[in-house]
């Protein structure tokens, strides 16, 4: 798998800072995913969907996420969202 350049990470982080619901948010998201950064992904797609509660693809990622952490619960109500 490769890891994204560290001027992608800088430019989605600064895009994510400056609007939390900014499309960046995806791609910031599955790059702390990658480097084993559950925590800081399952955040900035919290705070994205805050905004953007209708956004498919942020759902179905942080389904991914809990689930990856053991929260079979919240995953499960993430893609019930999806359906």
């Amino acid at each position: 798998m490769e890891f994204p350049r560290a001027a992608d990470l800088q430019r989605w982080s600064r895009d994510v800072a400056r609007d939390p619901a900014s499309p960046s948010f995806v791609p910031l998201a599955r790059a702390y995913r990658r480097q084993g950064l559950h925590e800081a992904a399952i955040r900035v797609c919290l705070r994205a969907l805050e905004r953007q509660p209708e956004h498919v693809e942020g759902h179905v990622l942080l389904g991914a996420l809990y689930l990856e952490t053991g929260d079979l619960e919240r995953a499960s109500d993430e893609w019930s969202i999806v359906l």
